[in-house]
């Protein structure tokens, strides 16, 4: 258990955050403890990557019966990692050695499983990367992300594996569309842009830039244009396209840039939660009503707050790890 500044956080709180397993005010707990200290910070990464690990492996074992929660309470019964009870700061180095294992049956399962021998695998720790396939297709992994790929694209398809977040600037071939595979699901296109979240246990993420996607289950399928988002649910492998939008921030991870153009202050506040991790809420509910247009670029959150507040005639105030907006009306 980790204890500073009045948060106590266990190593299967961490495991629990990146399973969304959590309250909301748990996850709002984590957050702040993360930042803390980049020790927290560096704690919190390698849950995150155990959790990754731990996710594929349950999907390769028994046929996907097992699920990401049984699959840890299995290992840690197995190796006595106690609940939050348990008295120790860092991840025990034990968890990290089974990460490892974990890692390396997915290199020769998952990753390797029914793909060309002449793959490459690419992974991400803390940074973002940037690759450059043989077709000349362009893609950012996100951190915490692993990406398998041929050396060059012989085949029908241009075929790659995806685990955790990417985004892809497809080069436009209609005699070779290209294939993403993701662990319940695969993406095809024949040439465009856009954003993949796979870092989920829940779900799996789709939002277009350019041109026209399609997303696959096993018994479904599902078109998508610019402007267009949808969600794959792990449970149930169901497809469904969600509205697109007033403000979207699937590019925010890879270009910390926010762009808001007379959007209301509460589809602003929605942004902002899903690209800082953090509550928001209005004391007045009239307040959600007032519109703004600014841009930010790699802004910090209390910076931010302070110029929305500014231009609005608000104030701002933070009572643990929620922040609200109080004023009567918007100038």
């Amino acid at each position: 258990m980790s204890k500073e500044k009045g948060h106590i956080v266990s190593e299967e709180m961490l495991y629990r955050y990146w399973a969304g397993e959590l309250s909301e005010s748990e996850r709002l707990q984590i957050t702040k403890w993360a930042q803390e200290s980049t020790d927290h910070q560096r704690q919190l990464d390698e849950a995150q990557i155990f959790h990754l690990d731990l996710k594929a492996l349950a999907n390769l074992n028994q046929q996907n019966t097992h699920s990401t929660d049984q699959a840890w309470e299995q290992f840690r019964t197995k190796n006595n990692i106690q609940s939050s009870t348990n008295k120790t700061t860092p991840l025990p180095t034990l968890i990290l050695r089974y990460a490892a294992a974990v890692l390396i049956l997915l290199t020769v399962g998952w990753w390797l499983y029914d793909q060309p021998a002449d793959q490459i695998q690419t992974a991400t720790t803390l940074d973002t990367q940037e690759l450059q396939l043989s077709d000349g297709s362009n893609i950012t992994l996100n951190h915490h992300s692993q990406l398998s790929y041929p050396e060059s694209f012989d085949s029908k398809e241009r075929q790659v594996a995806l685990q955790g977040e990417a985004y892809f600037e497809v080069t436009a071939s209609k005699e070779q569309p290209f294939v993403i595979d993701l662990l319940y699901g695969q993406v095809k296109v024949v040439g465009t842009a856009f954003n993949i979240d796979a870092s989920h246990s829940d779900r799996i993420e789709v939002s277009v830039d350019e041109g026209i996607v399609e997303v696959y289950t096993t018994d479904q399928s599902l078109t998508l244009h610019a402007g267009q988002h949808a969600i794959l649910n792990a449970h149930n492998k169901s497809l469904t396209e969600e509205p697109s939008p007033s403000t979207t921030t699937h590019n925010f991870w890879r270009t910390k840039q926010l762009s808001f153009q007379n959007t209301r202050l509460s589809d602003v506040i929605i942004a902002l939660q899903d690209s800082y991790a953090v509550r928001i809420v209005l004391d007045n509910p009239q307040l959600s009503n007032c519109s703004i247009t600014v841009r930010f670029e790699d802004e910090s959150l209390d910076n931010i707050l302070e110029v929305i507040t500014t231009t609005l005639g608000l104030s701002v105030t933070t009572d643990q790890e929620t922040y609200t907006l109080s004023g009567d009306g918007c100038n």
